[in-house]
């Protein structure tokens, strides 16, 4: 509102709409995100279909895109997935 009105606000600058959104942080993680969808062959994430890696140690699956992890008979322990795995995954 202040920016309709024409008033100065000393936070403009941060929380501007015109603002650069392209930050060093979020090009690395897209740049993980296209590594793991474009992978071939694998399990796949529920929530964006990254190939899931195998955790031996805790006996998970987990998304290097976005974190999620699902038990190892698929159920999610973590999100942003929502869905656990379709089918139970072989180590």
């Amino acid at each position: 509102s202040d920016l309709v009105q024409e008033k100065n606000n000393e936070y403009s600058t941060v929380f501007s709409p015109s603002r650069n959104m392209l930050k060093p942080q979020l090009i690395s993680n897209l740049g993980h995100a296209l590594v793991g969808i474009g992978r071939i062959g694998g399990k796949r994430c529920s929530h964006m279909g990254c190939v899931l890696q195998w955790n031996k140690e805790e006996q998970t699956w987990e998304c290097p895109c976005h974190g999620s992890r699902f038990s190892a008979d698929g159920k999610v322990l973590d999100n942003p997935a929502c869905d656990g795995l379709k089918k139970k995954h072989k180590k």
